[in-house]
């Protein structure tokens, strides 16, 4: 072993790159995401004395994640009510997150592989450029705390929860307040614990029994909080996107069959760019995302002495399974990616040495030059996301969508009515009663919906009859094709940025910042 290459140098290589990889994301694009200023609304008019709401005198709960909203309502206190300061004192703290959870995994990697140099190497260069990851722990989203909790709980749950129940059942309360669906995170955890972990004796159930008993505790007053307050212990933006896909119970055999047909292209999709689905990328990306996921999801079959690597492998597994089965029910969202990405991340690291150890004499040949192409890869996509969202954030968020904000915000009346599907930006700058496609924030959208008799939108706009509506030009035909709305609603400004794009048409991705280039702003005619 070089004596410069220790465990503990290692980590602080670790904390060294993760962190600037992160700032660097930061700092280059100011990445706010859209999602954000739902939630820091509730965060503005808590602190301002309107409560955890978005529109006040509204008891609506709005947001998804309780760290996402209450952190930065503790920054925007503490800061003067300075949104700029606090944004980046949430990204810092993110990222701390990240970065803690991240080397909390990696020593016990050490530990695993003692005697082994190039896993724990692999996996501090493969975790530092994780886009997905990355992009939602700098932006305003909540994936450094899901990492803060999720990595110590997969190693809990790997090494048994006899002496760390304590821990664990703090872990787990962590990731209910960072994800209502940190539940499903905790039930797969046990569940991997117990198929290929230590957790199969009586004293190892009965201590994921007290482990749970910890989060209850933990997790309780919140749990009753919001239900007092709001009605519901359930965020209603989980009621809102509840309708949008399939029917489970309607034909189990069907909805299985569906949800398996998915996995792979779940599994991809992981490995892929943040907005693959809109194209624009080199087809390489594809076959590097493919290679990926085969290989994180077959691992745990693999007659290989690697506990740690199957146990993850099995968990990444059943994680895919579930996002499966949530395209299933409506869609899977980018911010739901980062957890297997960085599972897939330490899989390839132990799989690249085990398998070409296992297969390949001498090992170290291409053992390195397979991390060498995963590392590539991987820094490939980190970098061409960074200048599309680059780009993006100067052209369609700042000076686009909150111009749109803005713009509205100086022409609504107090009483007027705002519908769009993009609530952030726009409902945060525009300071007006939105009623938000699937009605994250407004539940008579939901009502709307559930009675639906015409198309998307059609309904909603001919129940609710709001003021004004910001549309992209996909969406009017069938609006245009039925009398009563060229009769109601009249065009009152077009925003675009396509010329604006022009210069980076050859930009990978630049699909992405075409769909929302355009927005069509409608008001409602006065009476005749």
């Amino acid at each position: 072993m070089h004596p410069l290459y220790t465990p503990r140098n290692l980590q602080v290589v670790f904390i060294c790159l993760s962190s600037l990889v992160a700032l660097l994301y930061a700092i280059t694009t100011n990445h706010i995401w859209e999602d954000f200023f739902i939630t820091f609304k509730h965060s503005k008019n808590l602190v301002e004395g309107s409560g955890l709401v978005y529109h006040p005198g509204e008891r609506v709960h709005g947001f998804t994640s309780v760290i996402n909203t209450l952190l930065p309502a503790f920054f925007y206190w503490i800061t003067g009510e300075s949104f700029l300061s606090t944004i980046w004192l949430y990204r810092i703290a993110s990222i701390a997150a990240l970065v803690a959870g991240g080397l909390f995994f990696l020593r016990e990697i050490q530990k695993q592989y003692p005697e082994n140099l190039a896993i724990p190497l692999f996996f501090t260069l493969f975790f530092a450029f994780q886009i997905k990851t990355i992009m939602f722990t700098a932006n305003g989203q909540e994936a450094g705390f899901m990492m803060l909790f999720l990595l110590p709980s997969i190693v809990f749950a790997f090494k048994g929860f006899k002496t760390n129940w304590q821990w664990a059942g703090l872990c787990w309360a962590g990731l209910i307040y960072t994800r209502p669906d940190g539940v499903v995170y905790i039930l797969l955890l046990t569940l991997t614990a117990i198929i290929a972990g230590q957790s199969r004796s009586k004293e190892e159930l009965i201590s994921i029994i007290k482990a749970g008993a910890v989060c209850t505790i933990i997790y309780l007053p919140w749990f009753i909080g919001a239900w007092l307050y709001y009605g519901s212990p359930i965020p209603h933006t989980i009621t809102a996107k509840s309708g949008m896909g399939g029917n489970f119970t309607a034909d189990i055999i069907y909805s299985l069959q569906t949800i398996i047909a998915s996995v792979p292209y779940i599994g991809i999709q992981a490995a892929e760019p943040t907005y693959h689905l809109f194209g624009g990328w080199p087809y390489w990306i594809k076959v590097y995302a493919f290679i990926s996921w085969l290989i994180s999801s077959i691992y745990w079959l693999m007659p290989v002495n690697d506990r740690l690597g199957r146990f993850v492998s099995l968990l990444y597994t059943l994680l895919i399974l579930y996002l499966s089965y949530l395209q299933f029910r409506g869609a899977v969202y980018p911010w739901y990616f980062p957890p297997v990405e960085i599972m897939a991340a330490f899989i390839l690291s132990t799989a690249i040495y085990h398998i070409s150890y296992r297969l390949v004499t001498p090992a170290i040949i291409p053992t390195y030059l397979i991390s060498i192409s995963v590392l590539f890869a991987s820094t490939s996509i980190f970098f061409m996301s960074l200048t599309q969202i680059t780009v993006q954030q100067e052209i369609i968020e700042t000076n686009h969508r909150k111009e749109i904000g803005l713009w509205l915000n100086k022409n609504k009346q107090d009483n007027d009515s705002v519908f769009l599907e993009p609530l952030g930006y726009i409902g945060y700058y525009s300071n007006a009663k939105m009623y938000d496609w699937p009605g994250l924030v407004s539940p008579e959208v939901v009502a709307a919906e559930k009675n639906k008799k015409t198309g998307q939108y059609a309904n909603i706009i001919l129940t609710l009859k709001p003021t004004w509506l910001v549309l992209r030009p996909n969406t009017i035909p069938p609006l245009n094709q039925t009398t009563w709305f060229k009769k109601q609603y009249k065009v009152a400004k077009i925003f675009n940025v396509v010329e604006k794009l022009e210069p980076y048409k050859n930009l990978p991705g630049i699909n992405y910042l075409y769909f929302d280039s355009i927005f069509v702003i409608y008001k409602k005619k006065d009476p005749e």
